[in-house]
């Protein structure tokens, strides 16, 4: 193999490979936002190890649902995530007076939850909350087989509520007090990164004619 043959092929990287690149490639605010991220989940999950909460795994699920990229789109989210839950165990509390007996009626009705909680999460002006609302009744509904007894089953249905509203919770204090991502400054960044971009292109097309690897006409 030739010297130039050997450089290509060195230089030469599979499509996925430049992918993951673009993917894990940093950017402003990622890593306060994966620390936040880290430390809510950790304290969540010595909470739940030491006080023997139930269904640790979906309190550390929610944390990843709750944190976003600032603190106040994090703390709106927490509070419509608090509201949909508190409505969805009320709506689930109702519905199995009906089907307690019943698990062959749970499953469609778990489809159509999940299918509604889908399509109200793209076409709600708050999609979050219709979507915490489908997803967390239909949550809620798988636990119903192992309940013995409507007592044990009502018993496991609010233990659920505190096992996810109590990581929503943290993650939202966690969000406002250890480095706290202001939107503004958030928005100020993601535009210069922008306009940076654009700046370059244009530069490029100017310098060189071409821009995105097409050579203009």
């Amino acid at each position: 193999m030739s010297f130039f043959a050997f450089a290509r092929l060195k230089n030469f990287r599979p499509a996925w490979l430049v992918w993951l690149h673009r993917e894990l490639a940093p950017y402003p605010g990622r890593l306060p936002m994966t620390t936040r991220l880290v430390v809510s989940t950790a304290m969540v999950t010595v909470i739940s190890m030491a006080l023997q909460v139930p269904q640790a795994a979906f309190s550390a699920f929610f944390c990843f649902f709750v944190t976003k990229e600032n603190r106040v789109l994090t703390l709106f989210t927490a509070v419509l995530m608090i509201i949909a839950i508190t409505i969805a165990t009320i709506i689930n509390l109702l519905l199995y007076t009906w089907v307690f007996d019943y698990p062959e009626y749970r499953i469609p009705i778990m489809a159509c939850l999940i299918f509604c909680a889908m399509f109200l999460s793209r076409t709600f002006v708050i999609g979050p909350l219709g979507f915490a609302v489908g997803f967390f009744s239909a949550l809620m509904l798988t636990i119903g087989e192992a309940a013995p007894d409507t007592d044990t089953l009502v018993r496991n249905e609010l233990w659920l509520w505190v096992a996810v509203v109590y990581p929503i919770a943290l993650t939202a204090f966690v969000n406002q007090l250890l480095l706290p991502a202001d939107p503004w400054t958030a928005l100020v960044q993601a535009l210069e990164l922008r306009l940076n971009a654009a700046s370059a292109s244009l530069n490029r097309v100017i310098r060189e004619g071409s821009a995105g690897g097409q050579t203009n006409p």
